[in-house]
């Protein structure tokens, strides 16, 4: 009995393992499993630039419910520069300025999650907190902060006012960096970066980029 009770805890911690790895996607946006991809729109691209999350068209929707047909209409979106697991996140990759991916592994995951009736899986927490303490940079280097372009003052005040609530503690934000940096604009995102690494160094923020 108690050779059962260990195996299953192993089993589970092998499971929660598994769950913690992050994207299946490499830097230079290759995806490395199984997977679908589709291309988005002009709206869309906007709407993921500034927010990363995505809401499909009906075509979309329909394509991605033949895989599971309670899929939700909108994700959250990670690009090839996420550095933290995706334990409890039902997302999709952005690793292309037009082109979103779904991992069809993860499929069964997101079903798990979905009809969990014991543990309910709030989904609509997640698309309104995806954008908080966060900001985004696009493909062509400029910065948003709540769904709002932030400029370099902007960004100033905001590392500012974090620096002086959190004087008794590390405060930090999240930077999002877009799928790729190989692009036309590659110099501007890299511009963007540096100009919040350094805002960030002066007011003691700690800036966590990635994707």
């Amino acid at each position: 009995m108690k050779r059962n009770i260990v195996i299953a805890i192993w089993l589970s911690l092998l499971i929660s393992i598994a769950l913690a790895d992050g994207p299946p996607v490499r830097e230079d946006g290759t995806i490395t499993e199984e997977h679908i991809s589709f291309k988005i729109n002009d709206y869309q691209i906007k709407e993921v630039e500034r927010t990363h999350i995505i809401k499909l068209t009906t075509d979309q929707h329909t394509m991605l419910k033949k895989h599971y047909n309670k899929m939700p209409k909108s994700f959250v979106v990670v690009t090839p520069h996420y550095n933290d697991c995706t334990c409890e996140l039902i997302y999709l990759i952005w690793n292309k300025t037009d082109t979103i991916v779904l991992p069809l592994n993860e499929v069964e995951v997101f079903k798990e999650y979905l009809e969990n009736k014991e543990y309910p899986y709030d989904y609509q927490d997640l698309l309104r907190n995806w954008n908080m303490q966060k900001i985004i940079v696009d493909t062509k280097g400029n910065c948003y902060f709540e769904n709002k372009k932030i400029s370099r003052e902007g960004i100033e005040k905001l590392f500012k006012k974090l620096s002086e609530e959190n004087n008794n503690t590390s405060p930090w934000i999240a930077i999002s960096l877009p799928p790729y940096l190989k692009t036309e604009y590659e110099s501007k995102v890299a511009e963007s970066i540096k100009k919040i690494k350094a805002i960030a160094d002066k007011y003691k923020v700690n800036a966590q980029i990635g994707g």
